[in-house]
């Protein structure tokens, strides 16, 4: 009788380790599968989740009046993405190489601004390849980003994209520069729409854009924005989700 109360024990034991070390595997494996964040991502999944993050983004440029935004991004510590159109990065080789090296992202916006659903796929092929050479050829750097012109696009133009590795980026707030051509408008219709965590549509081919830009930077890093570009966004927008 002894003898079988004593197997029942060790029986008990026995099943009670087993499952201590399952137990104790798993905690290792999720432990193993920990994801350490650095600072600066720590940082910005914070200001995410306060909805503090805004993207400038700018079409059409380079033009005359880009260096001066470009002096500003720097001075300001700020990083923007650029929408540029291939005619454009053509004319102003030497500006897209400082919007490079002072650490901003370099986009696609199309070659001579056509809407592509209006042209056959080798003239979107052509409007694309020839600004993505563009690019790299003064930068070094294959863009993989890319704003199709108007923001219209459609199944045939969709599949291109997916053939060149490309991935279409829109926006939430539309400044409107384009419409109102002055900086006091400008900034107030930013200002209505801005909601947090925003990517803002602006275009560096207007002086008046500019001045708002840089009015927008003063006014939202004094309240506890940070701006980053499109690829951060992203970046911490899918470690967000992929969190929940």
């Amino acid at each position: 009788m002894i003898k079988n109360c004593l197997k029942k024990v060790n029986k008990k034991i026995l099943i009670i380790t087993i499952l201590l070390l399952i137990l104790n595997i798993g905690v290792i494996c999720i432990k193993g599968n920990t994801i350490e964040y650095t600072e600066n991502e720590k940082e910005l999944i914070s200001l995410y989740d306060d909805k503090k993050l805004l993207v400038l983004t700018f079409d059409d440029g380079p033009s005359k009046y880009t260096p001066s935004l470009l002096e500003y991004l720097k001075e300001k510590n700020i990083h923007a993405t650029f929408f540029v159109l291939g005619e454009q990065a053509k004319k102003y080789p030497e500006i897209i190489s400082e919007e490079y090296n002072n650490g901003n992202l370099i986009c696609i916006h199309s070659y001579t601004h056509k809407f592509f659903t209006k042209i056959p796929k080798e003239q979107v092929v052509e409007q694309i390849s020839l600004t993505k050479d563009i690019i790299f050829n003064i930068t070094n750097y294959p863009p993989s980003y890319i704003r199709i012109p108007y923001g219209i696009t459609n199944e045939n133009v969709n599949s291109i994209l997916k053939e060149e590795k490309l991935e279409n980026v829109l926006w939430n707030v539309d400044s409107l520069d384009w419409k109102y051509k002055d900086k006091n408008n400008t900034v107030e219709h930013i200002k209505k729409n801005i909601h947090g965590n925003d990517i803002i549509l602006m275009h560096d081919i207007l002086k008046s854009s500019v001045d708002s830009a840089k009015e927008i930077i003063d006014y939202y890093t004094s309240l506890g924005y940070k701006f980053v570009t499109v690829d951060e966004f992203y970046h911490i927008k899918n470690i967000t989700k992929s969190n929940k």
